[in-house]
């Protein structure tokens, strides 16, 4: 078990440097990595109040995550706000065209870094297939459970 943690580490490790010789090779983002999860979101969810994003950010004041929002609306233009119709007081946060585009740039960037990770690995289809399996109807699903039970746990 310990060796496998240490290699996902340094899997992780190796990830992060990719990104960074990709980020070199191209133009350097301008968003901060809580701006770029913030866009990433709405890769999920086209539409969500702004208490709903900061609900993935347990750790992180609502009014920092305000702030990044609001300087993603009023600064960089990859955010609209508009009223909620549901509750005229509540904003609603969606992407911008600009802000679509930048989203689309970011899950290219992702892709390439992936796939460098998955061509490295050099799977042949059977190895491949499995894979995709183990990390889609194990790992993920429990890395979501894991999610929500940390973000249920009081602190002490």
């Amino acid at each position: 078990m310990k060796e496998l943690a240490l290699l996902i580490h340094r899997l992780g490790v190796q990830t992060r440097i990719l990104r960074t010789i990709i980020e070199l090779q191209g133009k350097k983002e301008d968003l901060t990595e809580r701006e770029l999860l913030i866009l990433e979101l709405f890769g999920q969810k086209e539409e969500m109040g702004i208490s709903e994003i900061g609900e993935h950010f347990e750790s992180v004041a609502t009014s920092t995550i305000s702030n990044d929002i609001t300087n993603l609306w009023s600064k960089k233009g990859l955010l609209k706000k508009e009223i909620d119709p549901s509750n005229q007081r509540a904003r609603i946060v969606k992407l911008t065209p600009k802000g679509k585009k930048k989203l689309g740039e970011i899950m290219q960037k992702k892709a390439k870094i992936f796939n460098a990770i998955i061509n490295s690995l050099d799977l042949d289809d059977k190895e491949y297939k499995w894979m995709v399996d183990l990390l889609k109807d194990r790992a993920l699903p429990r890395m979501d459970k894991i999610i929500v039970e940390l973000k249920n746990k009081k602190p002490k």
